[in-house]
């Protein structure tokens, strides 16, 4: 249980713009679920919405009265903006909720090198990922070459959150449609480098991660079913304009809970669990997961630090989140103590 009276810095964006502009957002009920959840825990809850507040209260020695930082805040400028808040926080030594920036700059910087070790730090620990390659002209010096010399294949650009740039045109069949798809997705954006991936033909898997470590557990998973299968694959693709609306994205599909405790799913519970500790992710996140024709699990996505939802757990949710938290300030202190006694 959580110690009660705590002051717990809530770091977060209050940011909206077009679809395709500026999508790091945090959703529109989330910041307020999760202030009053803190509330509701015996905890005084300091707002501080984004980078320049943070900032502010950095200069003028405010931090120095927070016991942690609960951050959902992303950076907006950058490749590895998801990690400019945490670094930050590192810097000073506050205490804060989800991963650290080494973490977040792996697992949400796309780049060429870092997507690079993303997956090859996966493949050390024998955890599959999708065969890759950043643009056509890499295909044929890919190590994954063989795997990527027939269709079909999937591109993508080299930013994943919410799903951007994620249309069905994105599958492609034939050497003239992924030629297409990738002049389309480099006109959109002009400064990512552009993902071929052998296309996974199989259902697709969001597992939410509760924990740091060997206390990591998967909490939950969900699906979608399809209203109307498609005559070359049955598991189709979620425009990203639809991506997170609603349960019914636009009559086509709904999104299902899965009982986590199947049979049918022990495989991407444990790949998922595995993939979580293997790059070290904290207190709670989640891992996206993808079957490929032999229904072999392979990683698409993790995501350290995710959006919240409210929910009938919601409370027990952000009270583990905060204890896994304390825990490492404790471990912290008492490092300190040591070193300088």
């Amino acid at each position: 249980m959580t110690a009660g009276n705590l002051r717990i810095a809530f770091v977060h964006l209050e940011l909206f713009g077009p679809e395709d502009g500026i999508i790091r957002m945090a959703h529109e009920n989330e910041a307020v679920a999760i202030t009053s959840t803190l509330e509701s825990l015996g905890h005084e809850e300091i707002q501080v919405p984004g980078m320049e507040s943070l900032l502010k209260s950095i200069v003028t020695g405010k931090y120095r009265e927070w016991d942690l930082a609960f951050n959902i805040s992303h950076g907006l400028h950058g490749k590895a903006n998801d990690a400019q808040v945490p670094g930050i926080l590192e810097a000073y030594q506050i205490t804060s909720t989800f991963s650290d920036a080494g973490t977040l700059a792996l697992c949400q910087d796309k780049s060429k090198a870092n997507l690079f070790w993303f997956k090859i730090m996966l493949e050390h620990y024998e955890i599959s990922t999708a065969p890759f390659a950043v643009d056509k002209r890499q295909l044929k010096n890919s190590h994954h070459a063989k795997s990527l010399s027939s269709y079909p294949w999937f591109v993508k650009p080299n930013i994943e959150a919410f799903s951007k740039g994620v249309v069905p045109s994105n599958r492609d069949q034939t050497p003239e449609e992924l030629e297409s798809a990738i002049k389309v997705l480099r006109q959109k954006f002009p400064q990512r480098d552009i993902l071929v991936e052998t296309f996974l033909p199989g259902q697709e898997f969001t597992v939410g991660i509760l924990g740091t470590g060997c206390q990591a557990r998967v909490i939950g998973m969900a699906t979608f079913t399809w209203k109307q299968a498609n005559t070359q694959s049955s598991h189709q693709l979620i425009d990203f304009h639809l991506h997170g609306r609603s349960n019914v994205i636009d009559g086509l599909a709904e999104k299902v809970i899965v009982d986590i405790n199947h049979p049918g799913v022990k495989k991407v519970c444990e790949i998922s669990l595995r993939a979580w500790n293997a790059l070290g992710c904290r207190d709670g996140g989640r891992v996206d997961i993808r079957l490929d024709g032999e229904s072999k699990p392979h990683v698409l996505e993790i995501n350290p630090i995710p959006g919240l939802w409210n929910g009938i757990s919601f409370s027990k949710l952000l009270e583990s989140i905060v204890d896994n938290a304390l825990d490492r300030k404790e471990i912290t202190c008492c490092t300190h103590i040591i070193a300088t006694s």
